[in-house]
């Protein structure tokens, strides 16, 4: 009995001492094939191994930005199109006149990746074109990127009531061609976005994910995550026939217009003016009209909001798709096209500068900003005499 009781043990000694060099010999060759990739990545650069931060728990409840601030690096996510980017130290992309947190007239631009910029320098994108613009008449003035992207009017909604203050002077809203579309993203990027915050504060994603963000494996997981939501948004509408995917898109259309009339009835009670911005597609400047730009040009109107279209100068321009977008490495707007863009908002959008000093002591952007002195005021701003509202006028039906 005793030598049967000294064999058994001898068994499971030998059945846990194989077990246990099975699992080291596991997690090093795991350890081992994670280094390996990682490394491969970094060689290769097809991944980065530093990208854009979004805030922290605690961040997020201390500034009104959703970029963790502070950062300033060479975004290399797509490796054909390297691109600066700076966080000031609210959470919003620099554009050119550092801290944002004082200084009016202020001007608040919200919208997706075509407001933040994607693929062009700090300078280069179009709410910094608007500054350095305005700065030669107002040296003053900021502009605040609000934008971040992959959001459309649910996320700007929540992203307006974090940033605008008692220093706003002017909501610029900007719509790209995705942006109805985009309402079928489940979850909503705000809501993802909190999501993640919540998981970065919890263990053990909490002690890890300081050192996890610099890798090119994580940026690579964030990457496969962003492919996938696209690739599930597509799912949802394609494989269904054409009448029911019209459907659909009549209904999203319906969702947005609700939403952006709430945008603009939160803007209204605080008296800051409101100016819709539309920024078309390269297909949509190829063909030079817009079946979607007309619609919201209609819905914009009916609701007294002023807007520009942005579509009309960048087709008349005469320039390529390669030369006013990113082409052939990606769709988003290049340089030219935001130079361009911001010329004609400029433009439309505010008068040439007053005598003396547009921003001195008592003068607000409601004071110099202009367009038709004798265009009629939308209702909704009636009391807002000078200001955008009654300057960028949509033409009568």
């Amino acid at each position: 009995m005793e030598d049967g009781k000294e064999q058994h043990y001898v068994t499971e000694h030998s059945l846990g001492r194989k077990l246990f060099l099975w699992l080291v010999t596991m997690s090093v060759g795991i350890l081992l094939a994670l280094v390996t990739t990682e490394v491969a990545l970094r060689v290769s650069g097809l991944v980065p191994s530093k990208e854009l931060r979004t805030v922290t728990e605690s961040q997020f409840n201390a500034i009104p930005g959703l970029f963790a601030p502070g950062q300033a690096f060479v975004s290399r996510k797509n490796p054909a199109l390297p691109y600066t980017i700076t966080i000031d130290n609210r959470g919003f992309r620099v554009t050119g006149g550092g801290d944002q947190s004082h200084g009016p007239p202020t001007i608040l631009y919200i919208g997706d990746s075509f407001t933040f910029g994607d693929y062009v320098d700090d300078a280069e994108s179009l709410p910094a074109l608007l500054e350095a613009s305005l700065r030669e008449r107002c040296e003053n003035i900021r502009v605040i990127n609000a934008g971040v992207g992959g959001t459309t009017i649910v996320d700007h909604q929540h992203i307006l009531n974090r940033t605008l203050s008692s220093t706003t002077d002017l909501v610029i809203l900007q719509f790209s061609e995705n942006d109805v579309e985009d309402l079928l993203g489940v979850p909503s990027v705000w809501d993802g976005l909190a999501s993640n915050r919540q998981r970065k504060s919890e263990f053990p994603l909490s002690v890890v994910y300081p050192t996890l963000r610099n890798t090119a494996l994580w940026n690579a997981g964030l990457q496969a995550y962003g492919a996938y939501r696209e690739h599930r948004k597509i799912r949802q509408v394609q494989p269904l026939p054409v009448e029911r995917q019209d459907s659909i898109m009549l209904a999203m259309r319906d969702q947005y217009q609700r939403a952006l009339y709430q945008f603009r009835d939160s803007v209204a009670p605080r008296g800051v003016p409101l100016l819709l911005v539309m920024y078309p597609n390269h297909e949509e400047v190829l063909q030079g009209n817009s079946e979607q730009m007309d619609w919201l040009e209609e819905i914009a109107r009916n609701g007294d909001i002023p807007s520009v279209n942005l579509l009309g100068p960048l087709a008349e321009s005469g320039l390529s798709s390669t030369e006013l977008f990113l082409f052939p490495h990606d769709g988003h707007a290049s340089p030219r096209g935001y130079a361009i863009a911001a010329e004609f908002l400029i433009s439309k959008a505010f008068s040439d500068s007053r005598a003396g000093n547009p921003c001195a002591s008592g003068s607000s952007l409601q004071d110099w900003t202009s367009g038709d002195h004798d265009a009629k005021p939308a209702p909704s701003f009636a009391p807002l005499q000078g200001s955008i509202a009654t300057l960028v006028p949509n033409p009568g039906p």
